[in-house]
C-alpha cells in the first residue's frame, strides 16, 4: 500500500506544477511556508494560492476519500496482530 502511495505521489508531482514538489518537500522538512516560497521564487501570497490549487488537484487526482483511506489501519496489519495474539495464547497455555 505504501509503495502504491509513493507511485501516486510521484505521478502527481510529475504531471502537475513543479512547485507542488517543492511545497511537499518543504512540508516534509518542516519548513515555514515563507521559506518554501523563497525556494520557489514566489511570494508568500502566491505560494498560498498555489498550495490551495494543489489541494484541489490532489482531491481530483487521489479522490475525496484519500485522507480517510490513508488514516485506516491496513487489513494485513490486523492479520499480523491476530497471529501474535494467537501465538501468545498458545505460549501461555504451554506454561500452565
Amino acid at each position: 500500500m505504501a509503495a502504491g502511495r509513493n507511485i501516486d505521489w510521484e505521478l502527481f508531482i510529475e504531471t502537475h506544477d513543479y512547485r507542488y514538489g517543492i511545497i511537499i518537500k518543504g512540508f516534509a522538512q518542516g519548513k515555514a511556508l515563507s521559506d518554501t516560497a523563497r525556494d520557489c521564487g514566489a511570494g508568500y501570497s502566491r505560494l498560498s494560492q498555489i498550495r490551495q490549487q494543489m489541494v484541489q488537484d490532489l482531491l481530483v487526482f487521489m479522490g475525496s476519500t484519500a485522507i480517510a483511506d490513508a488514516a485506516q489501519i491496513p487489513a494485513w496489519r490486523a492479520g499480523i496482530l491476530a497471529d501474535r495474539e494467537h501465538a501468545a495464547c498458545q505460549a501461555e497455555r504451554r506454561r500452565r
